[in-house]
Order: structure tokens, then sequence, then C-alpha cells
């Protein structure tokens, strides 16, 4: 990396043979929103990463809310690691937990979270959002006021 040195509120940085500006401003709103804004989502997509959690989810987005005694026969871990898998995702707020009586249910808390599971090419999240999509009612038209 070559030397950085400032001139006149911009910042010049020499190396292979250029000599390139960089703007203090950009540079330094760069640093601060890497240093405090972007560390909290990196931790959400490291913890989204992992093989469990993946299961976790694709389960609760097929299903869209589940029972945690059911969970562990899908998961196929055993109930503390699933209880701390879970505890992750319910840090995040990418899950959300009631409680009926002794039994524990989970759902999915955002709806966006499966638009990013789709995205990133996870199978049960794109199939549950196209069922989705193919199952909403039709619209109702102007003219006569019945689903086209």
């Amino acid at each position: 990396m070559g030397r950085v040195f400032h001139a006149d509120s911009i910042l010049w940085r020499r190396g292979g043979g250029l000599t390139v500006p960089i703007n203090i401003r950009i540079f330094k709103y760069l640093e601060v929103s890497m240093d405090k804004s972007l560390k909290a989502e990196a931790n959400l997509f490291r913890d989204l990463g992992h093989p469990v959690r993946l299961k976790i989810l694709c389960l609760l987005i097929r299903r869209e809310r589940e029972c945690v005694c059911r969970m562990l026969e899908e998961v196929g871990v055993p109930q503390p690691t699933l209880s701390r898998h879970l505890a992750i995702l319910r840090g995040h707020g990418i899950i959300e937990d009631d409680r009926e009586g002794t039994l524990i249910f989970y759902r999915v808390a955002n709806p966006l979270t499966t638009d990013i599971l789709a995205a990133a090419g996870l199978a049960c999240a794109a199939e549950a959002k196209l069922a989705k999509k193919n199952a909403r009612p039709a619209r109702a038209s102007r003219k006569g006021g019945r689903a086209a």
C-alpha cells in the first residue's frame, strides 16, 4: 500500500506510480460506518451461515410456526444444541417465540427474512416465496367489483 499524505483537505495516496485523490469526508464516513454499523450486519450474516440455523429457518419458513418438540425430530440435533441455535436467531430478531402452556412455538419474525434467504439461493425460501406469490387472491376489478 502506498503512502497517504494530506494537502488542502484532500488525502492523496501514492503507490504504484499513481497519485490518487481521496475525499476526506468519504474516508471518515466509511471508517465510522465500518467500525460501528457493519459489525452487527456481519455478525448477523455470519450467524445465518450455520447449516443448523439454515435448517431451522427452512423448517419455520415452510410451516410458518413450529413447536420445539417437533423441531428436534426434523433438525436432528440434541435439545441443548437446538436451544442455543434458536437463542442466536432470536437474539438477532429473526425468529420470535410464543408460549402455550409448557410448549414453545417459534415463527419467522420478519417476512423479509424469506426474501433475503431466497436471494442468497436457499431453495426452501425461494419455494416459499413462489408459493406465497401464487396463493395471493385475485385482485378485484374496478368495474364489476368481482375478482378477475
